[in-house]
């Protein structure tokens, strides 16, 4: 299968689409450009099974995160988890670097995520970091670290030292995201409870759409009346909350089907229809196309 043709991604994938300056097999890559971002496969929905952190030096960029969009500009880092739907909308001049850590080594490095997990939480509703010149320095140092220490790779301890600086990486994103954890937490009172609540609807859709696609176990996990969650989501998005519910299995479906080995009654099972029929109507009334169709013949939307 052609690389450039994936929608779901690894590390090991990744490796062969872009040129990275640093990495330890496919546990961890460092790029140093995003001259192929643009033109490359995220110009489609797609999943990263990483951690994935992008820093950007100059330019700006339109991005879709789990169907929400979010502009980034220069100053400025994403920071996203695996598993997550991503898409690059439009680019303007970008420049930067971008780091992935599996999630293998991420639980490798033995961070202490008890200290981490607050200012973790806090910042996962956007997504993203504004940097201070400090802390744009400070990211620096890290990159530079990571490049001159991938000169060594045939040198002994290698991986660890890389695994150290990663975990140093990770903690000094921590000592930003508690600067700005005041910040972040008046943004988030200064928007209305419907908009808090739609932020924490699209983060548990993410979780949980293979398992539940019932309006009511969403309302039940944000305590309030699948009633009042059905108007409330319309009101703050435009859609309702089964039709977001619908788009990520829709989006999960068409990635299962048309990239992986999984039959379509395997898939059908993986995100728990009842059975191949039961799914294969719901695909087509979204779709308009039945699964083995869209396996044959694709969508035009991923075609590169």
């Amino acid at each position: 299968m052609n690389s450039e043709k994936l929608s779901i991604f690894t590390i090991q994938s990744l490796k062969k689409i872009f040129n990275p300056v640093c990495e330890i097999g496919n546990d961890f890559i460092l790029l140093d450009s995003f001259e192929q971002l643009a033109d490359s496969v995220f110009r489609y929905p797609c999943k990263v099974n990483a951690y994935t952190g992008a820093y950007l030096t100059s330019g700006k960029a339109k991005l879709s995160v789990n169907l929400e969009e979010i502009e980034v500009k220069e100053g400025m880092m994403m920071m996203i988890d695996p598993g997550k739907f991503v898409q690059i909308i439009n680019t303007e001049n970008i420049e930067g670097k971008a780091f992935l850590i599996s999630e293998a080594f991420f639980h490798e490095m033995q961070l202490d995520i008890k200290s981490i997990l607050p200012f973790y939480i806090d910042f996962i509703s956007q997504s993203y970091l504004i940097l201070e010149e400090e802390d744009k320095e400070l990211l620096e140092q890290y990159f530079l670290m990571f490049e001159m220490v991938a000169k060594s790779q045939k040198e002994k301890f290698y991986k660890e030292t890389l695994s150290k600086i990663g975990s140093a990486l990770a903690f000094s994103l921590g000592s930003i995201l508690n600067k700005q954890r005041d910040c972040l937490r008046k943004e988030m009172s200064d928007k209305t409870r419907g908009e808090k609540i739609y932020i924490n609807f699209i983060s548990l859709i993410g979780k949980f759409h293979k398992q539940e696609r019932s309006v009511g176990f969403y309302a039940d996990k944000l305590s309030i009346t699948p009633k009042y969650l059905t108007s409330l989501i319309k009101k703050v998005s435009g859609k309702s909350a089964a039709q977001w519910i619908d788009e990520f299995v829709i989006m999960e479906a068409k990635n299962m089907i048309k990239y992986s080995d999984m039959s379509i009654q395997e898939i059908s099972y993986e995100l728990n229809f009842p059975n191949q029929s039961f799914f294969g109507k719901f695909f087509k009334h979204h779709t308009g196309i039945s699964p083995g169709n869209y396996r044959k013949k694709g969508d035009s939307s991923y075609v590169i």
